[in-house]
């Protein structure tokens, strides 16, 4: 008898991502991957202007800080992988690789805790193609990543009345916030574990997820004279032509979809 599955999951888990990334290391610098880089070079110019400069992304040149559609903690991360190796892609996609790793581990922790096999959900994910074909520099497994380490350790933390790993889910789950706007989506479901499972005072502790966004909104404003999440709700992109409306329907219909995980919550609760 196994008197170590959690341990034997991990391991299992970890190997089998390894392989499954390991051909995509060499991958080129595509789609929206230069704009994660061109965000790294201007931390590494000035950690207090990650947006400087101006972009021609959509025919002709406009204030980066305009154009660009996502918070650059990523760019913060990989900056000094990018100073060490010249931007070498080997060495920025090594970077990456733990975001998938952490995503395992939060898939792992809360398969235990939601479903009778924690392994399998965690490999289908991490095997599933928006994962697989993802290990370039962009935001979305990141995000998925800390946001799932986020939940699962909010979720532990409140079964077990840890107010230590309650407060530090909050944050982390925050943290996918400022790597892509659209994680937003899943912090109505630490309020929602709150709810459900109680104490409601742990409310204000779930709340701290919403820090690191209003942060970085604070700093944007200071620096660009407007705060940039809000910037993209109400303003137009240049070279999109979409308005504020249309940008508020599509949050909505994301956060509706976020939301089908509810009866999973209320039935394991």
């Amino acid at each position: 008898m196994n008197r170590h599955p959690e341990r034997k999951e991990l391991i299992w888990g970890v190997l089998l991502t390894g392989l499954l990334y390991l051909p995509f290391l060499n991958k080129a610098v595509h789609i929206d991957d230069p704009v994660v880089l061109r965000v790294t070079e201007n931390v590494l110019e000035n950690p207090l202007d990650p947006f400087a400069g101006g972009i021609d992304w959509f025919g002709s040149i406009e204030p980066f800080w305009k154009v660009t559609t996502n918070p650059p903690f990523l760019s913060y991360y990989l900056a000094p992988f990018a100073a060490v190796s010249g931007g070498v892609e080997v060495i920025l996609h090594l970077a990456m690789l733990p975001f998938v790793l952490i995503l395992i581990l939060g898939l792992l922790s809360l398969g235990r805790r939601f479903s009778g096999s924690a392994f399998w959900p965690a490999i289908f994910v991490a095997a599933s193609p928006a994962v697989v074909v993802s290990l370039n520099l962009m935001r979305d497994v990141p995000a998925m990543a800390v946001s799932v380490v986020g939940i699962a350790l909010f979720v532990d933390g409140i079964d077990r009345d840890l107010p230590r790993r309650v407060a530090l889910g909050s944050l982390t789950a925050g943290l996918a916030v400022v790597i892509k706007y659209s994680a937003v989506v899943l912090l109505p479901l630490l309020f929602l574990y709150v709810l459900l499972r109680g104490p409601l005072r742990r409310l204000l502790v779930a709340s701290g997820s919403l820090l690191p966004l209003a942060i970085w909104s604070i700093f944007s404003a200071w620096r660009y004279g407007q705060a940039h999440p809000a910037y993209l709700m109400m303003g137009q992109i240049p070279g999109q032509g979409r308005e504020w409306g249309e940008h508020s329907f599509a949050a909505v219909l994301i956060v509706g979809c976020s939301l089908l995980l509810a009866p999973l919550l209320a039935r394991n609760a």
